[in-house]
C-alpha cells in the first residue's frame, strides 16, 4: 500500500518539481501552496507524510502545520524545509516533533533518503509497540488461573477455537475474566499481528457507540467537524471485543447485524463502502436468550454471535480455583509472596464466601490487604467485616433452613464419602473401617446415591 503525502510549498516550480518526483518514488501526493490549503486537508484526512516549508504566506506557517499534525496524528513523519538562514527555527520544528529538516537548495535524492529512514523509523516503533503489548496480553492469560474442570474444558476449547477466525460468545458474570480470554484468543489467532480493540458496548450512549464503531465523516452530524475512523475500520486486519453486548440498543443491533452478513459497512454521513476485515468475539453478562424473550436483543443477531460459546462459572461454583488464584495474585501483587503465609482460617473464609465479583473482587481484596498490612502473613481479622460477617450471616440462615433429619443425612453421606475415600473405593474395607457390616453399608451407599 503506497504511503501518502502531503506536501506543503509556495514556490510553485520547487512544488511541481519535488511532487511529480515523489509520485515516482511511489508515494501518493497531495500538493498544497499555503497553510490554509494544507489545513483543509489535514482535516478531512490522515498523512502518512508531511513535508512543510517553514516560511509560508498567508496566516498560518510551517511550525503551527507541524503542531496541528502533531496533535492530531502523533505517527505522521513531518519533515520541515527551511532556507539556510533559518537553521534556528528548524531546530525549534525538530524540538517540537518534526523528524527531520532540509535547508534550501537541496537534492531529491537526499530527501528520499531522509525520507525512507524516518518512515522505517516509524514502522519499528510501531512494531515494537505491538511486540511489547502482545506480550503483556500473552501476560494476561496467566491471570486465567485455575484447576477446576470447567477451566480446564475452556482451555481445551480455546486451544481449537483460538486459531480460527470464527465469531466467540463469552458469557459469564462481571469480573469471570471475558476479556482476559478475548485477548489470549486473539494473541492465538492467525490476526495475532493485527490491531486489538475493545469497545465497552454499556459505557456509551447509542450515538457515540454507533460513531465509536463505524466512524463518520467530517459534517455528518453537528459537532463532527472532521472525519472519525471507527474500531471497525481501525481494527482491520485484527480482532474486536465487542464487550458488554446485552447493552447495545436494539436500533443499532440492526446495523452490527447487517456488518457481521455482509462484512463491510459506511461511515455516518458516508457513502463509500468499507470491508470489514476483522474477527468479532462478543463477550455478554446477561443471558441472551432470555433478553431475546424480552424483545430486548435480536434473535437473528444472537445466532450470528453465538456461533462458538464459550461459558466462565462465576467462582463460587468453581472454590477449587480460589487457592491457585490466591496463590497466583499474592506472588504477581507482592514481591515478597515466599514471605507472606495465609492463614489457615483467613483461607477458609475465603473459600467459603460467595464472591459476586468473582476473581476481579478477590484480586482487588488481597491487593488491599498486601497495601496496607504491616505483618508478612495474611489472617482472618484482615478479611474485610463485609466477606467475614456475611459467611457467618449465610452459615446461620443455612442451618436456620436444615432440620434434624437432613442434617444427620448430610453428616452420614459426608462419612460414607470420607470412608470410601480412606480405602481407595473398597467397599468392604470402607465398611471395616467404620465398624459396620458390609450389607448395611452397602444400604446406606444407595440411600445416598453413592453407589
Amino acid at each position: 500500500m503506497k504511503s501518502n503525502l502531503l506536501l506543503v510549498e509556495d514556490h510553485e516550480m520547487l512544488r511541481i518539481s519535488l511532487a511529480n518526483e515523489l509520485r515516482e518514488a511511489g508515494f501518493q501526493v497531495d500538493d498544497v501552496i499555503n497553510g490554509q490549503e494544507a489545513l483543509k486537508n489535514l482535516e478531512g484526512k490522515t498523512y502518512t507524510v508531511v513535508i512543510t516549508d517553514l516560511s509560508l504566506p498567508g496566516h498560518l506557517n510551517g511550525i503551527e502545520i507541524l503542531e496541528k499534525v502533531k496533535r492530531d496524528s502523533p505517527e505522521t513523519v513531518v519533515l520541515v524545509i527551511t532556507a539556510f538562514g533559518s537553521i534556528e527555527t528548524a531546530v525549534e520544528a525538530m524540538k517540537k516533533g518534526a523528524e527531520d529538516y532540509l535547508t534550501k537548495p537541496f537534492e531529491v535524492e537526499e530527501l528520499l533518503i531522509i525520507l525512507s529512514r524516518a518512515i522505517k523509523l516509524r514502522n519499528l516503533e510501531k512494531e515494537n509497540i505491538k511486540l511489547r503489548k502482545r506480550l503483556g496480553r500473552l501476560y494476561q492469560f496467566d491471570n486465567f488461573i485455575g484447576i477446576s474442570e470447567p477451566i480446564k474444558r475452556i482451555k481445551e476449547t480455546l486451544g481449537t477455537v483460538a486459531p480460527t477466525d470464527e465469531t466467540i460468545l463469552i458469557e459469564g458474570e462481571t469480573g469471570t475474566g471475558k476479556e482476559v480470554l478475548a485477548h489470549f484468543i486473539h494473541e492465538n489467532s492467525k490476526r495475532h499481528s493485527g490491531p486489538f480493540e475493545a469497545v465497552s458496548c454499556a459505557s456509551l450512549p447509542a450515538e457515540l457507540l454507533e460513531t465509536e464503531l463505524f466512524g463518520h465523516e467530517k459534517g455528518a452530524f453537528t459537532g463532527a467537524y472532521q472525519r472519525k475512523i471507527g474500531v471497525f475500520e481501525s481494527a482491520s486486519g485484527g480482532t474486536i471485543l465487542l464487550d458488554e453486548v446485552d447493552d447495545i440498543p436494539v436500533g443499532l443491533q440492526v446495523k452490527l447485524l447487517r456488518v457481521l452478513q455482509e462484512r463491510e459497512f459506511q461511515r455516518i454521513g458516508g457513502s463509500e463502502k468499507i470491508k470489514a476485515d476483522i474477527r468479532v468475539i462478543a463477550a455478554t453478562k446477561e443471558n441472551l436468550q432470555e433478553l431475546i424473550a424480552q424483545k430486548q436483543f435480536r434473535t437473528d443477531l444472537y445466532y450470528r454471535l453465538n456461533v462458538i460459546p464459550i461459558f466462565i462459572p462465576p467462582l463460587r461454583e468453581r472454590r477449587e480455583d480460589i487457592v491457585p488464584l490466591v496463590e497466583h495474585i499474592l506472588m504477581k501483587s507482592c514481591p515478597d509472596f515466599d514471605k507472606i503465609d495465609v492463614e489457615p482460617d483467613a483461607l477458609q473464609c475465603m473459600i467459603e464466601f460467595n464472591w459476586p465479583g468473582n476473581v476481579r473482587q478477590l484480586e482487588n481484596m488481597l491487593k488491599r490487604i498486601v497495601l496496607m498490612g504491616q505483618c508478612p502473613y495474611i489472617s482472618r481479622d484482615m478479611i474485610p467485616k463485609e466477606i467475614s460477617e456475611n459467611i457467618t450471616r449465610e452459615k446461620s440462615i443455612a442451618w436456620k433452613k436444615m432440620n434434624y433429619s437432613t442434617a444427620m443425612d448430610d453428616f452420614e453421606c459426608q462419612i460414607l464419602s470420607q470412608a470410601l475415600k480412606q480405602a481407595d473405593g473398597n467397599k468392604s474395607r470402607a465398611a471395616d473401617l467404620l465398624k459396620m457390616k458390609a450389607s448395611t453399608f452397602r444400604d446406606r451407599l444407595t440411600k445416598h446415591g453413592l453407589m
